[in-house]
């Protein structure tokens, strides 16, 4: 189903709700005339279940959607370059899981805006109780929306986000976590 949507004068949206996968080709026109960057290619496909490590990483690596099975509990991505476009990837995958209770991600290239969407991330997931994120690039920016998070995070226990940008004086308290290292 495709449904155009004036959003202001002059602006729209095209809603688009794909029925099978596979790709689909968007052309987009102005007066009869096609707009820059267009034709757009949309690939849409089945999420990947991985089992592993390395298959997230592969499904990241490679910006593919995923599932993590729910026998996965400890999930040690250090060291593997994840920036921000593949924290979505896991925001994602985590949105389905209900099991995962250690999320290792430090010494990574996680930025402030990567900090924000593990910010919306925890502000919903009831199974994570252990996060780190040692040794990215994060600023008091970013450490403020996982703060804030933490305002309605019950589950997370231990939060490590020493060494990035001088964040320590602007991480807003959470009575309920056990431990935090700035």
């Amino acid at each position: 189903m495709t449904k155009l949507i004036e959003i202001t004068v002059g602006h729209y949206c095209i809603e688009f709700t794909p029925t099978t996968i596979g790709d689909y080709t968007i052309l987009v026109k102005h007066n009869n005339q096609p707009i820059i960057k267009s034709p757009l290619i949309l690939t849409v496909q089945d999420p990947k279940l991985c089992f592993t490590e390395g298959a997230v990483m592969n499904c990241l690596k490679n910006k593919q959607a995923f599932v993590i099975d729910n026998s996965i509990t400890y999930l040690n991505l250090n060291y593997e370059e994840i920036g921000d476009e593949e924290i979505k990837f896991i925001e994602i995958a985590l949105q389905k899981n209900s099991t995962l209770q250690e999320l290792l991600l430090s010494y990574n290239k996680i930025s402030d805006k990567g900090a924000q969407i593990i910010g919306n991330l925890l502000s919903y997931n009831s199974s994570l109780q252990t996060l780190t994120l040692e040794d990215n690039n994060i600023s008091d920016v970013g450490a403020i929306a996982i703060g804030k998070a933490l305002k309605v995070n019950s589950t997370l226990k231990y939060l490590d986000i020493s060494n990035n940008f001088d964040i320590s004086t602007n991480m807003e308290k959470n009575l309920k976590i056990h431990t935090i290292n700035l």
